[in-house]
């Protein structure tokens, strides 16, 4: 708890993320947990939230490509280098571990 003590509050920061993201998908691992995180501070700060139909789940796509549904074993399993990772948890590694995994897994969708 001690390294987001001194972090800005959600309320703080929504206009920079609404902006950040635009119009752009949301992608997310196990979209429902993010999701629902995301409505929850959105309704806090008596702002819309995104909808469902924003976001893509790549716990879904790569159970349907057959991969393991843990994050960093589907990545493995894709050949996504894990190697460099520490064993803690870490959200902007987990970001950057998503977003390879949805590019790998959703080729047809960037052309």
């Amino acid at each position: 708890m001690a390294d987001v003590e001194k972090e800005p509050y959600f309320e703080h920061v929504i206009h920079d993320l609404i902006g950040f993201i635009g119009d752009d998908r949301i992608v997310a691992h196990n979209y429902a947990y993010e999701y629902n995180t995301l409505r929850r501070e959105f309704e806090r700060a008596a702002r819309p939230t995104y909808s469902r139909e924003r976001f893509r789940c790549t716990m879904a796509l790569a159970k349907r490509a057959g991969l393991l549904g843990k994050l960093r074993h589907a990545c493995a399993q894709a050949g996504i280098s894990i190697d460099h990772l520490r064993e803690e948890h870490d959200a902007l590694n987990d970001a950057l571990l998503a977003a390879h995994l949805f590019l790998k897994l959703t080729p047809a969708e960037r052309s």
